[in-house]
């Protein structure tokens, strides 16, 4: 389009919902094209506004929200077919007694875990495609954010004690339940003392650029405090799973809540669909977070009962603070690897804004997914 002044561009074919369009000057790359919105002309013709003079392109795409929506959805039956017929497979051909011995038991123990995390990940790759597109680059980098914050303090309320759990029962099934029951006392107190901690670094970050000699600093919006309190809540039944999944560990049993991971985020991924298309956003992502925990944690404990072991509460303050002493280091090693790979998002949040965080945040998740492996390996061989 050659212009001698502003003015708009009218397309004589239908106007329809659905259809985008991009600006850039004429002999310019498409990464220098911005977003116009397109209006109706006539009740009947698209049109966008072009704000100068000069000779543009305009490119039109038709990128309807239902297209997207359905292949996720299809993308998102076809999984939940393959996982059916994993766990249809492993009933029939998986027998225990095969798998005596360390090689084997380390096979079964990493294979399986391993390839249920590599489908979780082809899960959430695709939902992460469908909520980027919805939440925007500023909306995915307040999600982002908000769950940076989140990982950290749950690190902090975990404290290592899944693995110090896993190694203890490991080496003495008879002390399970008592390991069990005071893990998840001392992590529920962890977590009373960590809430505080976190309604603070959030207050912070709040009023970051009402501050006094700061500029340009962006504050965290209101619809981010509420995601972080509603994922504050979703910690405690987080750390709750993650101690019974740390006996099925124990016990060499990691098809268990891997099994039940992927089931987990087939159901997170649906009911996270479900409230962005309903224009609830982020914090409907937290919400579905809360909800997710919570049938997590009856679920395991359910399997836990059927397949290993009744709980009974045995309260030992002395364990207790030896857990404390002993699975310090275990937190804060943990704790530094996440800062260091996490600690840029925390200053590039109220420096650079929510769009750019969420812009970086998209190739992190192909790093992401290559971390699996070693992790699994190394969780199989742990309890032997």
């Amino acid at each position: 389009v050659n212009l001698s002044d502003r003015g708009w561009l009218v397309v004589t074919d239908a106007y329809f919902p659905g259809w985008k369009a991009f600006i850039r000057p004429f002999g310019a790359d498409e990464n220098q094209e911005v977003e116009v919105p397109i209006y109706r002309a006539d009740s009947a013709f698209r049109t966008v506004y072009l704000p100068t003079d000069g000779q543009w392109t305009v490119r039109f795409v038709y990128s309807p929200m239902s297209a997207k929506v359905g292949l996720y959805v299809s993308f998102l039956a076809f999984m939940t077919l393959l996982l059916l017929l994993l766990y249809w497979a492993w009933g029939k051909y998986y027998r225990p007694e095969a798998t005596e011995g360390d090689v084997r038991t380390v096979a079964k123990n990493s294979v399986v875990p391993m390839t249920l995390n590599l489908t979780n990940k082809a899960i959430d790759f695709a939902f992460a495609m469908l909520y980027v597109r919805i939440l925007g680059p500023d909306g995915t980098g307040k999600y982002y954010f908000v769950v940076a914050l989140y990982g950290f303090f749950e690190i902090i309320s975990r404290y290592g004690l899944g693995t110090l759990l896993t190694r203890d029962v490991a080496a003495d099934k008879n002390q399970s339940s008592r390991y069990l029951t005071n893990v998840l006392a001392l992590r529920t107190l962890l977590w009373v003392m960590t809430m505080p901690v976190l309604a603070l670094v959030t207050w912070f970050y709040a009023t970051l650029g009402t501050r006094g000699g700061l500029t340009g600093v962006e504050n965290i919006g209101r619809a981010e405090v509420v995601a972080i309190a509603i994922l504050g809540i979703a910690m405690l039944f987080a750390n709750w799973a993650d101690a019974f999944s740390s006996s099925f560990y124990a016990f060499e049993k990691m098809e268990y809540p891997a099994g039940l991971a992927s089931a987990m985020s087939i159901l997170k991924v649906t009911l996270g669909a479900a409230v962005l298309l309903a224009g609830f956003g982020f914090v409907g992502l937290a919400g579905t977070a809360l909800v997710v925990n919570i049938v997590q944690v009856i679920w395991l404990y359910w399997l836990l009962r059927v397949t290993l072991f009744k709980p009974e509460w045995r309260w030992d303050w002395s364990l207790q603070r030896w857990m404390v002493r002993t699975s310090g280091p275990l937190m804060i090693n943990h704790l530094l690897a996440t800062i260091f790979w996490r600690i840029d998002v925390w200053i590039l949040r109220p420096v650079a804004g929510a769009a750019s965080v969420g812009l970086y945040s998209v190739g992190l998740k192909y790093l992401d997914g290559l971390n699996i492996i070693p992790s699994v390996f190394t969780m199989a061989v742990f309890p032997l």
